[in-house]
């Protein structure tokens, strides 16, 4: 599952259907409030990409990822913004995957999304295997 995060509906609905090329199911969110509501509730299943807006109304994008983080190390988050500077520089300390700049070459960004889901899914191979290894036989 893949997460797009985006005050902005055009930009929502190209990435949803560029995505749904990469990712089995996208789920969108024009705000970062309205994510981390669904976060707090009882259907949150944690995505393996994140795709966030940096400047939004109310909650930044580096904000988010602050409260995300939180909540989870494992998802891979990817960054966006349309002005020049806000994703040539973190904030100190925040865990981000990867920046991209709007607007962005569809094949980059397909190129840079599949690079983040296999490391994800890799990931998620080699804790399984991890964990069956430690179980009690």
């Amino acid at each position: 599952m893949s997460i797009h995060i985006d005050d902005d509906v055009v930009i929502t609905e190209v990435l949803s259907s560029i995505l749904s090329t990469k990712a089995e199911i996208i789920i969108c969110f024009e705000s970062a409030k309205a994510y981390i509501t669904h976060m707090n509730s009882n259907h949150f299943h944690e995505p393996k990409l994140i795709l966030t807006d940096v400047l939004m109304d109310g909650i930044s994008g580096f904000e988010l990822v602050k409260f995300i983080r939180k909540k989870s190390s494992d998802v891979k988050i990817i960054v966006m913004s349309g002005y020049y500077g806000h994703t040539s520089g973190t904030p100190d300390g925040l865990h981000i995957d990867a920046t991209q700049c709007k607007p962005f070459d569809i094949e980059d960004l397909l190129s840079l999304v599949s690079r983040l889901l296999q490391k994800t899914n890799s990931f998620h191979k080699n804790k399984a295997i991890f964990s069956a290894l430690k179980a009690p036989h």
